[in-house]
């Protein structure tokens, strides 16, 4: 959130939580208190591999039982009534729930010998 202070969820009305998610789901400008989550490892490997290797990508992995803090998750469906394979993370998220992991680390250990998809996937 670029170190500015975020707002307690359910101190938010409907309309600027609405708002807010709208805005995070569609690139507007305004920068937002959400984080993007799939529910999906395949469309989340499928997002990664379409990037260029030379934006550094990872692949970020939480758990919700682990999180601390006041992040609250919520499925994109309850927020915007779109993007069913999404979930949205409020608040700032780290600790012991969460890692991320170079995507290139992910294909040299192998993963494209079981999503064949990826193998093409290569660095520089």
């Amino acid at each position: 959130m670029n170190g500015q202070n975020g707002h307690r969820f359910y101190e938010m009305s409907e309309r600027e939580i609405f708002t807010m998610a709208d805005d995070h789901f569609f690139g507007r400008e305004n920068i937002t208190e959400f984080s993007s989550w799939a529910a999906s490892l395949h469309v989340v490997l499928y997002y990664a591999q379409s990037m260029p290797a030379e934006h550094n990508v990872h692949i970020a992995v939480l758990d919700r039982h682990q999180l601390g803090g006041e992040v609250l998750i919520w499925h994109a469906l309850v927020l915007v009534d779109v993007f069913e394979n999404e979930y949205l993370a409020h608040g700032c998220v780290g600790g012991s729930g969460y890692t991320a992991v170079p995507f290139e680390q992910i294909i040299e250990c192998g993963l494209g010998v079981i999503f064949q998809e990826l193998d093409y996937w290569k660095v520089g």
